[in-house]
Parts: structure tokens; C-alpha cells; sequence
């Protein structure tokens, strides 16, 4: 096939039409792209009243489990109690 063949068949209006459609489906995937970067952003502030008063507790115990058990002998702090490390 010659050249001028190739660039003839090339410019038919079936492949114009194929340029615009992959130019407008570029177009579509690129503002579908930022629409799911954005969602991922947004769903990562979440704030939970519930674990802040949660921490808040777990630090009193904890203080409370250090002046019981001593500085290094605390084997484990929970919102409900402590547990000092047995000594074997």
C-alpha cells in the first residue's frame, strides 16, 4: 500500500469520528479520576467524640497504673483497669 493510500484512508470520517469519541472518553476518565481522588481525601477526617474521651481515660489509668505497679511493671492498660507484670 502506497503512502498517499494509507494517509487517504486514514482521513475517511469513520476514524475522525474514532478521534473524537477517544478524546471525549479521555476527557470522561480524567473527571472521573478526580472525582475519586477528591471522595478519597474527604472520607479520610473522621472524628470520634467516643475515642477521645476513651484516650482521655486510658492516660488516667495509666498514671494510675505506673504509681501502683512502678515505672516499667505495667503490663497492660484498657479503658476499664490495669494489670501489673508478675514477676517470675
Amino acid at each position: 500500500m502506497l503512502y498517499t493510500e494509507m494517509v487517504t484512508q486514514l482521513s475517511h470520517p469513520m476514524f475522525s469520528t474514532m478521534r473524537k469519541n477517544s478524546e471525549t472518553m479521555k476527557k470522561i476518565i480524567q473527571g472521573l479520576c478526580l472525582i475519586a481522588a477528591a471522595s478519597m481525601l474527604t472520607a479520610c477526617v473522621s472524628y470520634n467524640a467516643n475515642n477521645a474521651e476513651n484516650g482521655k481515660r486510658v492516660e488516667e489509668i495509666s498514671q494510675r497504673a505506673i504509681a501502683t505497679c512502678g515505672q516499667g511493671n505495667v503490663d497492660k492498660v484498657t479503658t476499664t483497669g490495669f494489670n501489673c507484670k508478675v514477676n517470675r
